[in-house]
């Protein structure tokens, strides 16, 4: 199977960000941002992490998960 990639970052790829809760963060998808002209304004990744029982959604910048990707 395939992993699908974009700059360096692969859907369920596992990162831990910086700050002071050092949960893992997987990475389940890709979002593009465009303007009326069609042109990529923004991409970001769509992370998800359990807190307290539940599915926790956010969204990375992509050098986050490049700098702090644990596994690939």
């Amino acid at each position: 199977m395939n992993k699908i990639t974009l700059r360096g970052v692969a859907i369920g790829d596992q990162f831990i960000p910086k700050g002071k809760a050092k949960k893992v963060y997987t990475v389940i998808d890709f979002l593009t941002t465009r303007n009326m002209k069609g042109e990529v304004v923004e991409q970001a990744c769509v992370a998800e992490h359990e807190f307290l029982g539940q599915k926790i959604i956010s969204r990375h910048p992509f050098s986050t998960i490049v700098l702090n990707k644990i596994s690939s």
